[in-house]
């Protein structure tokens, strides 16, 4: 048996959060996610600031239990090995560390808004 999923991804909380409340682009990285065309990669310091704002956005408690065990049971969990200070907004900078986690050699990338890493099948978005 094939596994469907195709990529890695390490999604930004700012689109995530839109993908569970709202419809549009945002909405299609879920689905990707939920239809495990994509494993979506976190760290414990994303997953914290995911939870943490949709319980600012009234997600409720129920459901943000439940997005816990989808992290807990879906996701592949990376422990960032070291840290980074490229990110024009410091707080973007767990994404990228997050990616780096699954690849020690990711060298000489730039964070932006959307950065796409083609050599490692590895998505900042």
């Amino acid at each position: 048996m094939t596994s469907l999923i195709k990529f890695k991804a390490v999604v930004d909380t700012n689109v995530f959060i839109p993908g569970l409340i709202f419809d549009g682009l945002p909405l299609k990285v879920i689905e990707a996610i939920q239809n495990k065309k994509v494993l979506l990669v976190t760290s414990a310091e994303i997953e914290l600031e995911i939870l943490l704002k949709l319980a600012k956005f009234n997600y409720g408690q129920e459901n943000i239990v439940d997005l816990k065990q989808q992290f807990e049971k879906g996701a592949l969990r990376v422990v960032p090995k070291s840290k980074v200070d490229i990110c024009r907004d410091l707080k973007d900078n767990k994404f990228l560390e997050a990616a780096r986690g699954l690849f020690d050699d990711l060298t000489n990338s730039h964070c932006f808004d959307t950065i796409t890493l083609y050599d490692t099948n590895c998505h900042y978005y």
